[in-house]
């Protein structure tokens, strides 16, 4: 019988199970591009990864999965950017720059558009919930501009930081889903949606 298993490419197994998965959702991204997300299959994601089907469900029981942790993958490629942006010392001007860095590395990739609009029309709310987990750790960054803000006098103070941070979501995901039905207003919606957000923040 024909082993489903990959030959193993990496240092160890860890390295490998890394490899594997990177492997099967570049694979499902490219048809993501070429294709709408009901016509892509477990079955093509194999094929074009260069793996058994069975492999597949070893790192995903269905395609829902490959789209959820596709949009992890992006959200969690923030992290450096964030990470450099946050060094700036005017509050103010570092919760912008790292506002438009998230949004912007949004606007500069071909798939990052395609995967979240099959996740906002196709995912559960199950779904949402996992890829927004990638986001955790990126929130400390904006938490810390937003508090040295407050403490500056620049912000103005807000006593739920949770419902904050949902008003500030519900601005770029707002902008975020008006991008994806009308690509060609990208640019403007975007720096509208961040002019809303500090607006709203100014003291």
């Amino acid at each position: 019988m024909r082993s489903t298993v990959p030959k193993i490419r990496a240092s160890n197994l860890s390295a490998h199970k890394a490899l594997v998965r990177t492997q099967l959702l570049d694979a499902f991204e490219e048809l993501l591009l070429a294709q709408s997300y009901e016509e892509v299959s477990i079955a093509a994601v194999a094929a074009r990864a260069g793996v058994a089907r069975n492999t597949v469900y070893n790192y995903a029981s269905d395609k829902s999965e490959l789209l959820t942790a596709a949009a992890q993958r992006h959200i969690g490629r923030l992290f450096l950017p964030l990470q450099q942006a946050s060094q700036v010392q005017d509050a103010a001007l570092r919760l912008r720059g790292m506002l438009e860095v998230a949004m912007s590395s949004f606007l500069d990739s071909p798939i990052s558009p395609t995967v979240f609009k099959a996740l906002m029309h196709h995912g559960t709310e199950a779904d949402l919930d996992v890829a927004a987990q990638g986001s955790q750790e990126l929130i400390p960054f904006l938490v810390e501009a937003i508090d040295d803000g407050v403490q500056g006098g620049v912000f103005r103070a807000f006593a739920d930081t949770a419902f904050l941070f949902d008003l500030i979501a519900g601005a770029l995901v707002t902008a975020v889903e008006n991008v994806l039905e009308s690509p060609e207003t990208g640019g403007q919606r975007i720096s509208e949606a961040i002019d809303f957000v500090m607006g709203a923040l100014r003291a």
